[in-house]
């Protein structure tokens, strides 16, 4: 039988709400897959499709503009949503704020619009959204009865290992000295990629700059040749970064269960690289940005304002990864944070926050960096729309003016018979 029955398609610009849904769901008793960013890509496309063919509905989040990628083949959300379209599974759009349909839906996804919808258009309205959406579903909730006679079960389990509880603490602290160097090592390593973005920040500055107030067509082809050197740099530094991400530790079964103690669940570990991966993705997007601006050798607002925009983008979402990480060591013993007082007070480019907040605490600020780095990419958007909107309006009185041409020349040769 399947681990999960409800599959939630987003694009990062509607992770906030889309986490939200997966939570109400899993607190409504479904079993939910959230988890694509860690799949999306190379050798996980099976392991990704098997868990769509396993579901029986698939729900659709839908911010402002979320299938305007999808003519683009390759686009994630596009095979997601296809393939789901071809098991014929039950799909359930969410449509947040801002969207609406194409006029002309991409190929192998015409029939994404006859399925039930559901409006959610804020945060607010997703609660009363939820009993709609849960109308939808063809999966089966949990039986609750069960869940509490397990929570039941549990509790009595745990009353009964009071007096066992010390004990598992004292044996989870040279453990948790392992986990808290890996969690510090890998968000060293997500510092040094902020360093080499604001390397990045600071040449792409310089270039603006001194790129249109270059005289000679030789000094601006210096300028670029220099920007592109320092681009193969700056890649050959994520790569080795991304090359040597650090294997989460592994644990028995015993000192699984004594981590407990200290809030460290064990079987998260490894979701702490997939997270790096994605940093240095949007590292290795904003490389290529500013590459293909160099080799066109056109520099104009629109292109500057998409290139800042992954800058945002790329800080909001190391920030957000700090933030996490400082969640995660919260509660670890004294023993165990050596490694990270040796190091934080270097990493200059994160946010000055105290580390003895709660844990709530951090989690908000993650949330908030989080939603910064969407409203960047929201922003970029509206502006693009500005920008074709203009176009349109200058076509409009270029094609006016062609017409006045016309009869100007047509009065001028009656005029001349």
């Amino acid at each position: 039988m399947s681990k999960y029955t409800v599959f939630i398609s987003y694009r990062r610009t509607g992770f906030e709400t889309a986490n939200l849904i997966a939570e109400k769901l899993r607190s409504m008793g479904y079993s939910v897959f959230f988890d694509v960013e860690s799949l999306r890509g190379g050798k996980f496309n099976e392991q990704l499709f098997q868990v769509i063919d396993d579901c029986k509905d698939f729900v659709l989040v839908l911010p402002e503009g979320a299938l305007d990628r999808c003519a683009d083949e390759d686009d994630w959300v596009r095979k997601e949503v296809t393939h789901a379209l071809l098991k014929e599974k039950n799909i359930v759009p969410v449509m947040l704020s801002g969207f609406t349909w194409p006029d002309s839906m991409p190929a192998g996804m015409e029939g994404l619009q006859n399925y039930q919808a559901v409006t959610a258009s804020d945060r607010e309205t997703v609660d009363l959204a939820m009993q709609r959406l849960a109308g939808y579903f063809k999966s089966p909730r949990r039986h609750k009865l069960m869940v509490r006679k397990v929570a039941g079960i549990i509790v009595a389990v745990l009353a009964a290992l009071g007096l066992i509880f010390m004990c598992m603490r004292l044996m989870a602290r040279p453990l948790c000295h392992h986990v808290g160097e890996y969690q510090t090592a890998c968000t060293e390593m997500i510092h040094e990629a902020y360093e080499t973005e604001a390397d990045i920040k600071e040449a792409w500055g310089k270039f603006q700059r001194n790129y249109p107030a270059a005289r000679t067509a030789e000094l601006r082809q210096t300028l670029c040749e220099d920007l592109q050197q320092d681009i193969k740099e700056w890649q050959a530094e994520i790569d080795a970064l991304r090359a040597g991400i650090v294997e989460a530790p592994q644990f028995s079964a015993i000192g699984a269960i004594s981590l407990l103690s200290y809030g460290v669940v064990t079987i998260e570990l490894p979701f702490t690289p997939k997270l790096m991966v994605m940093n240095y993705d949007d590292l290795d997007t904003l490389i290529s940005a500013v590459n293909r601006c160099i080799e066109s050798r056109h520099i104009d607002s629109s292109i500057e304002g998409l290139i800042d925009m992954q800058f945002s983008v790329f800080e909001h979402s190391a920030n957000a990864f700090y933030y996490s990480y400082l969640a995660e060591i919260r509660n670890l013993p004294a023993s165990a944070k050596e490694y990270h007082n040796s190091r934080y007070q270097s990493w200059y480019l994160f946010p000055v926050v105290s580390d003895n907040l709660k844990v709530a605490d951090y989690v908000k600020l993650m949330k908030q960096e989080i939603s910064r780095a969407e409203k960047a990419a929201n922003d970029y958007s509206v502006y693009i729309e500005k920008q074709v909107d203009q176009l349109e309006d200058i076509e409009q009185q270029l094609d006016s003016l062609a017409d006045v041409a016309s009869k100007v020349e047509a009065l001028m040769g009656t005029n001349g018979e």
